[in-house]
């Protein structure tokens, strides 16, 4: 693949074609649900405007989110737009048009639900699926589809399609990966059928077949796209133990089956390639439960590395003679530039990446440095978990685009102020960032040496390293605004009240709950113990010789230290008074079981159900779940027992400042998030 970009990326810049679609660069937007269709399957304003932005920061093809075939038994997601009836083409025209004129070709996801319909409200209305397994987060069993069903279902995938191609769209995906109907009918784990849409690869695969066979006939040159899973990594050597399953009221039926790996990939490939398929977007894993490795590899935790799938697409193009698209924490411009150069893929399609920076495409022109997703996969958790619109962590526009203005055009602010921050962490930062965008001038002060607040100690572990990224993208911001920071000083009351600022924005963080320690007898020179979130940034240490280590605390802090002593070598155990089925209760799913399983690996111990009576440099006494009572020795401690909010900086100031906000975890400890949210929304609105 050549180009005359003239730039560092000349692959990832170059068109590509995708049937009789030219697309104008080699970036795909991955279909990402969003909650942003009505209720009754329209399309809306603000679904409109979350593509729009992303069509105008430079994407080649927009692959929108998965649209039902066939109301309701075919829904996913809370909210979803819908193409099973006529009705739904005037707006779905509006879509299409918007984003054209904003620059982007256009495609829809065809999807029915299959046995992952019915979570939440819509338990009521059973499931349909090639097999009557139990499916879903409620573990709802679905009943086997008949072939009327199955011949309806195709036609509505066919009429769906066409109905795609009347709006205006430049092409459809059909969505055959993640445990969807058309994977649980290709899949060997889920297809125990008897007829002929179950048994051989040929005939789990005839749904899918006829699908794509019935589209031709209708519209022999429509660009058809199929998704697939690579490898469903469905194995029981992909599954935490048993005994470290922690959630064994959600564990899948055992099936002793595994699903479909590469190999039978490939034959499907080639009977949907002969069908008329014209590119495959190659993904992995299937929807199973976030302790298995299935669902981690459909949506990655932090951990991944980028791209890491990307060799499941370049196997089948080079096998079997197709295009193909690559996806999967794909976040820097370097790393798509490779996937393409090696020939593993065609295209290269970002999902969450295009969340959090909608011009990451255009950034590759100018050379300016992403706002890269971090996988915390709150958009995933907040959007499917609670039923949110689609929200992002690090990209508090997203979602908000239709009723905001970004603060980089929205031009200076109507009064402009002087302003004091005081918190470098990620409200404190956003914060200075969109203020300073607004014309304000902006102090920021930072007690520590550095930057950063709690993403230093969040991102200490390598598997969780990519927090790091959005420190270093707001200090180059706040560098960039030439916003003044002051690092390694001390707030008092009364530095405050000189300067003549304007407002005060407090976002100092939180602080170890010190109210949660139990009795500790002859704490002296605190030589035997300390807090956790004291060592992972730097201003504790564990003294020499020291073998054996107790954490106390079993939510996130606490078994990302456990994972971070292990790998130093300590032998470390963990004590948590819940059991052991909350262990990381307050993390995403993804990334939660992401760290057990670095526990497990690590053989850090586990006792849950302890109440500590006493702690002394002897001994550590505690009450098991039986009410034992029993001591044990362990060289050092370790606190992780909650935050509260820090109030160094006392309501007092509201008597100095004309405005003052708090935001962040001075005000409630959350997660980045709501820190970053907070800063955003202070920022744009002094």
């Amino acid at each position: 693949m050549t180009s005359s970009t003239g730039c560092g990326f000349p692959n990832l810049l170059a068109p590509g074609e995708i049937g009789s679609l030219r697309v104008k660069n080699r970036v795909l937007m991955a279909p990402v649900s969003t909650n942003f269709a009505t209720a009754e399957g329209e399309v809306s304003p603000e679904l409109i405007s979350f593509y729009e932005r992303r069509a105008k920061g430079g994407t080649g093809l927009l692959i929108l989110e998965c649209v039902n075939v066939d109301f309701p038994r075919g829904k996913t997601g809370h909210t979803q737009m819908r193409i099973d009836n006529d009705r739904f083409v005037p707006k779905l025209h509006e879509l299409a048009e918007i984003l054209h004129e904003a620059g982007a070709s256009t495609a829809l996801q065809l999807n029915h639900s299959g046995g992952l319909y019915g979570d939440r409200s819509r338990e009521a209305l059973k499931p349909v699926a090639p097999s009557p397994f139990l499916y879903g987060k409620l573990m709802i069993e679905a009943r086997e589809a008949t072939r009327e069903e199955i011949h309806r279902i195709r036609n509505n995938f066919v009429d769906a399609a066409e109905r795609a191609a009347l709006a205006g769209f430049d092409a459809v995906e059909i969505h055959g990966a993640h445990g969807y109907l058309l994977a649980e009918f290709l899949s060997p784990w889920t297809n125990q059928r008897k007829d002929e849409y179950g048994g051989s690869t040929e005939n789990r695969a005839r749904l899918a077949l006829e699908i794509v066979q019935g589209i031709r006939k209708r519209l022999p040159c429509f660009p058809i796209i199929f998704r697939i899973s690579g490898d469903e990594f469905v194995s029981p050597e992909r599954e935490l133990p048993e005994d470290f399953a922690v959630l064994k009221s959600e564990r899948m039926e055992e099936r002793n089956l595994s699903g479909r790996g590469l190999s039978e990939t490939i034959e499907v490939v080639n009977l949907l390639k002969g069908a008329g398929i014209d590119c495959f977007h190659v993904t992995a894993g299937t929807h199973r439960l976030p302790h298995t490795f299935a669902r981690r590899a459909q949506v990655e935790g932090m951990g991944m590395g980028q791209g890491w799938k990307s060799y499941l697409a370049g196997e089948i193009r080079r096998t079997c003679g197709v295009k193909t698209v690559a996806v999967g924490v794909i976040r820097d411009h370097g790393v798509a530039e490779e996937i393409l150069s090696r020939g593993d893929a065609d295209f290269v399609a970002l999902g969450r990446g295009l969340i959090a920076d909608p011009d990451w495409v255009s950034k590759a022109r100018t050379k300016e440095v992403v706002r890269k997703c971090i996988g915390c996969n709150s958009c995933v958790q907040y959007r499917s978990g609670y039923g949110w619109k689609l929200r992002c962590a690090v990209n508090a526009m997203a979602g908000r685009e239709y009723r905001l203005v970004e603060p980089e055009i929205a031009g200076k602010a109507p009064s402009l102020k002087k302003i004091l921050v005081v918190g470098g962490g990620p409200a404190g930062m956003e914060a200075a960032r969109v203020a300073a965008l607004r014309g304000h001038t902006v102090t920021l002060i930072e007690k520590k040496p550095a930057l950063g607040g709690r993403l230093a100690a969040a991102g200490i572990l390598e598997e969780k390293s990519k927090i790091r990224w959005l420190s270093e993208w707001l200090q180059g911001e706040l560098a960039k605004l030439n916003v003044e920071i002051r690092v390694g000083i001390e707030i008092t009351e009364m530095a405050l009240s000189g300067g003549g600022f304007d407002a005060l924005v407090v976002a100092t963080g939180a602080l170890p709950d010190s109210k949660r320690l139990p009795t500790i007898k002859n704490p002296g020179s605190r030589d035997f113990f300390a807090q956790a979130v004291e060592l992972l940034e730097g201003t504790a240490s564990i003294p020499e010789g020291t073998e054996k280590v107790l954490v106390v605390g079993g939510g996130l802090i606490g078994c990302e230290t456990a994972c971070y002593l292990a790998q130093k070598g300590f032998r470390t155990t963990v004590v948590t008074r819940r059991e052991k089925d909350s262990l990381g209760a307050d993390m995403d799913p993804i990334n939660r079981y992401e760290t057990l399983s670095s526990l497990f690996k690590l053989k850090v111990g586990i006792k849950d159900r302890i109440r500590l009576v006493e702690i002394s440099p002897e001994a550590v006494r505690y009450e098991n779940g039986s009410g034992e009572i029993l001591d044990e020795t362990y060289d050092f401690i370790l606190f992780a027992q909650g935050m509260e909010p820090d109030r160094t900086i006392s309501p007092r100031c509201e008597d100095i400042f004309p405005e003052v906000y708090r935001i962040g975890d001075c005000s409630s400890p959350r997660n980045i998030l709501y820190a970053v949210y907070e800063g955003f929304s202070v920022g744009n609105k002094l």
